[in-house]
């Protein structure tokens, strides 16, 4: 599978997509800015949702027990705090050649989609 395919299914998914030099790719998604990262191995797909929140806004704990929880409940998303206290939620798959890119690539937006509000309106009733 080419980056070329990649990028063509998510502009079929998603609309408009831009390039962010020596990054990826981003596009929005129902109201999410996503970046696909392409990967050096060959058919691996890495999504994700960056800086949903900021951490600092909320005591540690209750971040780390919100991430715990997202991490649990939501299956194939990982939310994770950055250095600088940014909260994302990420996707990594690893494609096989006899799968359909269409429906993979709408399961992982839809995941994370769901995975980032999940996570907001977690930390909403903190």
């Amino acid at each position: 599978m080419r980056n070329n395919e990649i990028i063509k299914a998510i502009k079929a998914l998603c609309g408009r997509v831009c390039t962010i030099s020596n990054l990826g790719y981003y596009f929005v998604y129902k109201g999410y800015r996503f970046l696909y990262i392409p990967g050096e191995a060959e058919g691996m797909l890495r999504f994700c949702i960056p800086h949903i929140e900021q951490s600092e806004k909320y005591g540690s704990s209750e971040v780390c027990a919100v991430v715990n929880q997202v991490n649990l409940e939501v299956k194939y998303a990982k939310a994770v705090v950055r250095d600088q206290g940014s909260i994302s939620v990420e996707y990594d798959y690893k494609m096989s050649s006899s799968e359909d890119l269409n429906e993979s690539l709408s399961h992982i937006v839809d995941t994370l989609a769901f995975a980032a509000t999940y996570l907001t309106e977690k930390l909403e009733k903190l």
